[in-house]
């Protein structure tokens, strides 16, 4: 009888420690790529807000595709904002553009999360992508 309450207690104490881990792993913003897909260099304007604070701004200068290439130009972001989870709000604009488009990512799901900037001829999209891309991104699943 003992053995088996023993056996159980130790089955209890791995599984808490299991679910612990569970609870505190966290999600993260890993990366942000911009891509252009128009023939035209153009300028990306960007901003990063964390549960309403700003915590990234910065312009990137995005070569044009000639057609010589086989894919669009793109840069991948140095990562300036906090490793925190939380509610991201990335705001983009082109240019001399007035309007931003804006992106809203919950990271306090686990898990990591990325996104993409795409710019053709006509407009801006933010796109919600993986994190293979990311070699800097910590697993966040135990």
């Amino acid at each position: 009888m003992l053995r088996r309450e023993l056996l159980g207690a130790m089955g209890v104490v791995g599984l808490a420690g299991c679910l612990s881990s569970l609870r505190s792993s966290k999600g993260e913003l890993a990366g942000i790529e911009v891509v252009n897909h128009d023939d035209v260099r153009h300028t990306v304007h960007l901003l990063v807000k964390l549960g309403g604070e700003l915590v990234h701004w910065s312009s990137h200068e995005v070569g044009g595709n000639d057609g010589t290439a086989a894919e669009a130009n793109s840069t991948q972001l140095d990562r300036e904002w906090p490793e925190s989870s939380g509610l991201f709000t990335i705001y983009t604009r082109v240019d001399d553009a007035v309007e931003w488009e804006k992106l809203t990512l919950d990271t306090t799901r686990v898990g990591c999360h990325a996104v993409k900037i795409l710019v053709d001829a006509t407009e801006v999209k933010l796109w919600r992508t993986g994190c293979t891309d990311y070699p800097t991104a910590q697993p966040t699943s135990p």
